[in-house]
């Protein structure tokens, strides 16, 4: 008996411990959104938390003392993966705006909200004789629970897949973050491989049911993430989130600079020289400080000629070189038989989506595209010789 009411305590205990956690934090982060870019998103995911333990803490006393509110529950089971792609999304890429294809993403969500809420509302006003049946809606939640599952592991795994595809970070803060990203969402496949696990033991004792006791292990997981992303974000927040930093003009960045347009012009040109004749950008390594240290001045002075002189971002002023060189093995011939993923590394690439952006806003087509149309004369020509020549 003693044992049975210590499990318990601690099973309590661990739920209201999660209730406040996630919602202290919840309040940590959502008051530094307008700061830190993917503090919106990451605010809203660490509130799932709280609100799940809810439904198994406050809403069975609600269910006691408010006969009309029995099967009410938060729909949060399909929040968590869509958040946390929303999250990954801003932390690795500058672009926070909402795309379309995130409103099909939150369909489901969406669609989770008005069933529960119909759900409560049918069982309240048309079905009340059914409505404490464990029987009745068992099969409901599991069904409701295999489609949840299934979501959440699709967008983690989505989330996961964007941080694959990411371009490779330049800076320590990038390097970071990039590391964080990876870890976090392998993390996150950890608590849904545990849900999976607990949801196929449902299966094999219905029409019997776990024991609510039984579920702590995967609620230690769930705080244990919580606790760790909320450990990281207060400690390292450069880490765990981008900074909002305002971009200011060229002209108040450099106001005090002691360097006049014709030096700038003239650093601009000994850069161009150089990297054309190392190929410098041939190297996916290749980072500001590369530049300053060949070119022989300080990197806020290179940002300055970059800004000024030439008009352009490093990243575009590297991929530019870079996009020009795969133009020119795209249209070898001897280069045919090669991957276009393989000529874009050897031009100096870190990643097939880096790749794909840059060529695609340099030359306005694709790769494919761009080799079709220029080995396709080179193709005739040979034909044409055979034909003379036979």
């Amino acid at each position: 008996m003693m044992t049975a009411t210590f499990q318990v305590d601690v099973v309590q205990f661990l739920l209201y411990f999660g209730i406040i956690t996630g919602t202290l934090l919840f309040c940590l982060f959502i008051f530094r959104w307008r700061q830190f870019q993917g503090s919106l998103w990451l605010s809203l995911l660490v509130l799932t938390l709280p609100l799940n333990f809810l439904n198994y803490t406050i809403i069975p006393i609600v269910y006691r003392k408010w006969e009309c509110f029995t099967l009410v529950r938060i729909p949060v089971l399909y929040g968590f993966g869509l958040l946390f792609f929303l999250y990954m999304k801003s932390i690795l890429r500058r672009s926070t705006s909402w795309e379309k294809k995130h409103l099909w993403y939150a369909l489901p969500f969406l669609l989770d909200v008005l069933y529960s809420f119909t759900q409560a509302i049918y069982i309240r006003f048309w079905d009340v004789a059914n409505k404490g049946e464990w029987f009745y809606w068992q099969i409901e939640f599991l069904i409701h629970e295999g489609f949840a599952l299934a979501y959440n592991i699709a967008l983690v795994l989505a989330a996961y897949r964007l941080v694959r595809k990411s371009e490779r970070p330049v800076n320590d803060s990038d390097i970071g973050r990039y590391k964080w990203a990876k870890r976090i969402s392998m993390a996150n496949l950890v608590v849904l491989v545990t849900w999976l696990v607990y949801y196929v033991t449902e299966w094999l004792v219905y029409p019997e049911w776990i024991s609510f006791q039984q579920y702590y292990p995967l609620w230690v997981v769930e705080i244990v993430l919580i606790l760790t992303i909320g450990y990281k974000s207060i400690l390292q927040p450069k880490i765990a989130f981008r900074l909002k930093e305002p971009i200011p003009s060229p002209a108040s960045k450099y106001l005090h600079s002691s360097l006049g347009d014709a030096e700038l012009r003239a650093l601009g040109e000994k850069l161009v020289k150089w990297v054309e004749e190392e190929e410098a950008f041939l190297n996916p390594q290749l980072k500001l400080a590369d530049l300053s240290q060949g070119l022989g001045v300080s990197p806020p002075v290179l940002s300055q000629v970059f800004s000024q002189a030439l008009q352009v971002n490093f990243y575009d002023f590297t991929n530019g070189y870079r996009v020009e060189k795969v133009k020119q093995f795209l249209e070898d011939a001897n280069k045919k038989n090669h991957t276009i993923l393989s000529l874009a590394f050897e031009a100096g690439f870190n990643s097939k989506t880096a790749f794909n952006v840059a060529f695609k806003k340099f030359t306005g087509t694709s790769p494919s595209a761009y080799r079709k149309k220029k080995l396709a004369p080179l193709s005739m020509t040979a034909i044409k010789r055979n034909r003379h020549g036979s």
